[in-house]
């Protein structure tokens, strides 16, 4: 290595740190005349109802607090819809039960490996219920991703 690019990758090296270490003093605010493009924000105590576990509200520390609407002002009631006329009752529909054997292809993929072992292709089917299933074939069995397929008797189908 010449002198002239050892001398080089030493001040390169320098540069960097010091640019890190400037970088790392405006983040922590060390420096007081870097002003931090953060907001700070304040964590509201009482979760709202509609929150995931462990979800919290935040709110900026400069927002104004909401006005409560005027109370002075009640509205009228809407009147009540007509009754409907008597007549049969609606026909309930159940949902569906979900099919144990009913999925969808998750990825067909072609082995070259495989070969040896009498399969080279590998379907991978998610069922309805959860469970995941890796079939092999022989020769490309004609399924492609996102589509339905049942499982039944052993084989694999078109649903």
């Amino acid at each position: 290595m010449r002198p002239k690019s050892h001398h080089a990758i030493i001040v390169a090296a320098i540069v960097v740190g010091l640019a890190a270490a400037l970088g790392i003093a405006a983040i922590e605010g060390w420096l007081p005349w870097w002003r931090s493009p953060v907001t700070p924000v304040s964590v509201a105590l009482e979760p709202a109802d509609s929150l995931s576990p462990g979800e919290i509200i935040v709110t900026p520390v400069d927002a104004k607090p909401a006005v409560p609407p005027a109370t002075d002002v009640v509205p009228a009631p809407a009147p009540a819809p007509p009754a409907p006329p008597p007549g049969p009752a609606p026909e309930r529909r159940t949902a569906p039960k979900p099919c144990a054997n009913c999925g969808s292809v998750s990825s067909t993929t072609f082995r070259q490996a495989e070969l040896q072992r009498g399969g080279a292709w590998e379907v991978r089917v998610r069922f309805d219920d959860g469970t995941r299933a890796t079939l092999r074939f022989p020769t490309d069995p004609g399924f492609r991703v996102g589509e339905r397929v049942i499982f039944a008797n052993g084989r694999l189908r078109h649903d």
